[in-house]
């Protein structure tokens, strides 16, 4: 019979024994905390009161693994007594209608021959991209101070023989 030696062990079982069991729960906290700040940059960009609570954020999880942040306007679509819903105001005030479409957005339909020749509309004010964007950096910032927290908090609270580490993330 022969010996069978695998080196490495004793060092793979200190980086596992390192390793938070539940990375990911920091992880989403982080994403959480750092997308409620984006939410409501967006939410203050948002022009009517009542559109301003269309303004959302979801955590969504990958199948393989991994989560995201997804945030926007969301909101109902049709109503069941046939009243135009918030969430189209909201849009049509962002894009434009008629002869006032914006025309960097993309449409998936165009105008119709009956109205393709109306003038006027609803003028676009495109209130929702640039605080998108806005969004993202505050994001980006949040969960980089959210992360290096948390992650101070395991190392800072990690017992390593008996000891505490001090080591911090930058």
């Amino acid at each position: 019979m022969t010996d069978v030696k695998i080196e490495g062990v004793d060092d793979a079982l200190k980086v596992l024994e390192a390793y938070p069991i539940n990375a990911h729960k920091v992880i989403d906290k982080a994403i959480r905390k750092a997308g409620t700040q984006a939410v409501k940059e967006v939410r203050s960009a948002v022009p009517h009161k009542d559109w301003r609570k269309m303004a959302k954020g979801r955590l969504k999880s990958y199948k393989e693994g991994g989560s995201y942040f997804k945030f926007g306007l969301y909101g109902e679509k049709s109503s069941a007594d046939g009243k135009i819903t918030n969430w189209f105001k909201a849009y049509w005030k962002n894009h434009g209608t008629l002869a006032r479409r914006d025309p960097n957005h993309h449409f998936d339909y165009k105008r119709k021959r009956v109205s393709a020749n109306w003038k006027g509309g609803i003028r676009p004010s495109n209130f929702f991209e640039p605080s998108a964007e806005r969004a993202l950096k505050i994001f980006a910032d949040k969960f980089e101070q959210e992360l290096n927290k948390r992650a101070n908090e395991i190392l800072t609270s990690k017992q390593t023989n008996g000891r505490t580490t001090t080591t911090e993330i930058r």
